[in-house]
């Protein structure tokens, strides 16, 4: 067999696999998509309360649902609820589609400078990157990340050809992206810092455009969100923060030596993990710039492709600057906030930058000095290595909060085990990371080399989730048929119904279910109730293992996961 033919048939065979792996989380996830309940109950349950139920009715029964900010997302939730009973199930799927063709036109907006050897292992990379479990959800992740690809197509096609039109567009949906996801904050401060880059790396650039630029992205930015806050709710008292008050209340704890230094620690975390999952393509992407403008400063002018890439890469660090804000401040609200990656909102950057950062990764000279090679894999074990120890070190990873990163799970007893679940992944995955910075020092392709690590830590991450999502689904589909037939009884109750509850999942599903029409009172786990407490109600609704002790009322639907109760005639047994 000649080695052409070798060669190709190892190509197909690894293109055939790298299909094989999308195909296989494609399948998993949609299993998702008809699921009764919210699977991630606390979040996607207070954005589907906060979008479907009356706030007058969420005030006075369930106040404990927290307020959100994302105007522009429960919007699109009131609009599936309006064409369809089925909200849940559609915010699913179209959250997906959504997710998707963000991708797609992430990758249309480079393909044309991307060899066609390569372009199947792009859109691999993009498939196989396993942040799905955060898009198969009525959570706005997808819709984030769709409406991102939308901004970095219309950078592409715009920025040099229509200046002032692209500022005035790209401002317009920067206001919907932080409208769907505040972290959409960070796009705009990255959309500033390249307009100044640019016009400090083109020598031609004159400073009237620039001022231009951001003057009429700043106007379309601030003037279409507070137009969508005044038309979504009362008045602003600041219409230059029409972010709301939701996040900044949660942002007001003061920073403590302690909460600094763990937010140094996810700072730290979470450098290593994107130079692990993204440091080929930020490093290489970086360093073809650089080489081409020290080459002709005198006419060099950042592409199209380039402006996108750094477009991606500052709105990255831009996030990460914010999430390590956000975890600073969170841990000093409770202490189960600490020490754990927020993958969740930074991770999808990953796939975006293997594509922006494509054409600079294919163009030739940049990666054949055995020295980039070399640097290259020196930076991805280093990335690995803090990664390693930040775990070592206690950070913890929860399905709730990283997607490919969760290949990494070490068990913690203590601060959450899962007990069904005893393959070493974190060793797999490690086993993983350092064959891909070994196969650097090769000729083999990066993006070859990394659909390859992607694919390790799609199936290893995806069995962890799998693994996660056995544990709770049988309770949270007894859950549901329990629900319904507490949701009959309340319905018919001639009086007023409470639901006691331990659980915030629990409770968010309720709410749900019941359309805030109960009110709730949290109790402490294992806490025993006492009749005198339900003298308001008609009906009562228990979840969780509590001791009901007193007279006057009879459980009228036993359950595993809630009990319901009604009132009946003095000094009846409960």
């Amino acid at each position: 067999m000649s080695l052409a033919r070798s060669s190709r048939l190892w190509e197909v065979g690894a293109l055939s696999l790298g299909w094989a792996v999308a195909a296989a989380l494609l399948g998993l996830y949609s299993q998702r998509l008809v699921l009764d309940l919210p699977l991630f109950a606390t979040d996607e349950g207070a954005y589907l309360i906060r979008a479907l139920l009356s706030g007058e009715m969420i005030a006075r029964h369930a106040p404990e649902v927290p307020r959100v900010d994302n105007t522009v997302f429960l919007w699109i939730l009131r609009g599936l609820g309006e064409l369809t009973p089925s909200v849940l199930e559609a915010a699913r799927v179209l959250g997906a589609m959504a997710y998707f063709a963000g991708l797609l036109a992430v990758y249309r907006s480079v393909r044309a400078e991307v060899p066609g050897s390569i372009r199947p292992y792009l859109l691999l990379l993009v498939l196989v990157f396993p942040y799905h479990r955060f898009v198969f959800t009525a959570l706005p992740e997808g819709w984030y990340v769709g409406l991102l690809g939308v901004m970095i197509f219309v950078t592409a096609r715009l920025y040099r050809a229509r200046p002032l039109v692209h500022a005035l567009v790209l401002g317009a949906l920067t206001a919907l992206l932080i409208l769907i996801k505040p972290h959409g904050l960070a796009m705009a401060a990255s959309f500033i810092a390249l307009a100044v880059m640019d016009f400090l790396l083109s020598p031609r650039e004159k400073i009237a455009t620039l001022l231009l630029r951001v003057l009429i992205y700043g106007v379309a930015t601030f003037a279409l969100g507070s137009l969508i806050q005044v038309v979504a709710g009362p008045p602003l008292d600041n219409p230059l923060l029409f972010v709301g008050a939701g996040y900044s209340q949660a942002l007001s704890a003061s920073i403590t030596a302690h909460t600094a230094l763990g937010g140094a620690k996810a700072l730290f975390c979470m450098v290593c993990a994107c130079g692990l999952l993204a440091g080929p393509p930020i490093l290489l992407g970086l360093i073809d710039i650089h080489r081409r403008w020290r080459e002709d400063r005198e006419t060099f002018r950042p592409g199209p492709a380039d402006l996108v890439f750094l477009f991606t890469l500052i709105g990255l660090l831009a996030t990460v600057a914010m999430v390590t804000i956000f975890a600073m401040k969170i841990s000093t609200l409770a202490a189960t906030e600490t020490d754990r990656l927020w993958g969740r909102y930074f991770e999808f950057f990953v796939p975006i930058l293997w594509l922006t950062a494509a054409p600079a990764m294919v163009r030739p000279g940049a990666f054949d000095g055995r020295r980039t090679r070399v640097g290259l894999a020196v930076a991805v074990s280093l990335s690995l290595v803090g990664l390693v120890a930040c775990l070592l070190g206690g950070v913890m990873l929860f399905p709730w909060d990283a997607t490919a990163m969760s290949a990494f799970y070490r068990p913690d007893r203590a601060r959450w085990p899962l007990d069904n679940f005893a393959y070493p992944v974190f060793a797999l995955a490690v086993l993983a990371s350092l064959m891909a910075a070994g196969l650097t020092l090769t000729r083999l392709e990066l993006q070859k080399i990394w659909l390859g690590l992607f694919a390790a830590l799609a199936i290893l991450s995806s069995a962890f989730d799998e693994a996660w999502v056995r544990t709770i689904l049988p309770d949270r589909e007894v859950m549901g048929l329990e629900i319904g037939g507490a949701r009959l009884i309340a319905r018919e109750s001639p009086g007023p119904t409470a639901v006691f509850y331990n659980d915030i999942n629990a409770s968010r599903c309720i709410v749900l279910r019941l359309k805030a029409s109960a009110r709730m009172v949290m109790l402490s786990p294992g806490e025993v109730l006492d009749t005198s407490r339900f003298a308001p109600y008609q009906t009562v609704i228990v979840q969780g293992d509590h001791r009901v002790v007193g007279d006057g009322w009879t459980v009228i639907q036993p359950g595993l996961t809630l009990r319901v109760l009604a009132r009946t005639t003095a000094g009846a047994p409960v």
